[in-house]
């Protein structure tokens, strides 16, 4: 899905209004992933705290918001009907090889967890049974979210260039 943002810049007729709204869809979504980043300790312990309490699969969610903020930026509705499509299709079988992995790795823990917390639709946090993590820094950087980060922010300056000097007729 990397290619994916390039493709939209190059194809996409930024408009100042899709520009803006795209922009807060794409800030959103990148403070989602933060707080989810900062509490995720991938693979050594189940995840139950921060945003994890409320959905499974915050990180998916916050690059979903991404995902339609550039759709917003690009000023093409067949951009929605391209990206979206292919978002759902990518993450669904991503959250599906993720969950088997997890239902290995920590068993009757996670069925506990999935009883109780929603897979894509958040709901009120949950006091799921689990060590609960405070957000930290240090865990965004270990999960290698600022690499996320530079890509969102060279993105949205791409869009922002192409608006400013190629702006849509």
């Amino acid at each position: 899905m990397l290619l994916a943002p390039v493709i939209m810049v190059l194809l996409g007729t930024p408009t100042a209004r899709g520009f803006v709204s795209g922009a807060v869809l794409v800030v959103l979504g990148q403070l989602i992933r933060i707080w989810a980043a900062g509490h995720l300790v991938k693979s050594r312990v189940l995840t139950v705290s921060g945003p994890f309490r409320w959905v499974r699969n915050p990180l998916y969610i916050g690059t979903f918001f991404i995902t339609c903020g550039y759709c917003s930026m690009t000023g093409s509705w067949l951009a929605w009907v391209i990206f979206i499509p292919v978002f759902i299709l990518l993450h669904w079988c991503a959250v599906i090889w993720e969950e088997r992995f997890l239902l290995i790795q920590f068993g009757e823990a996670f069925e506990r967890y999935c009883r109780e917390v929603p897979g894509i639709i958040p709901r009120g946090p949950r006091n799921v049974a689990g060590k609960m993590h405070q957000f930290s820094f240090e865990q965004v950087l270990i999960n290698k979210e600022h690499k996320a980060i530079l890509g969102v922010i060279i993105t949205v300056a791409a869009f922002a260039v192409k608006l400013a000097f190629w702006p849509a007729n």
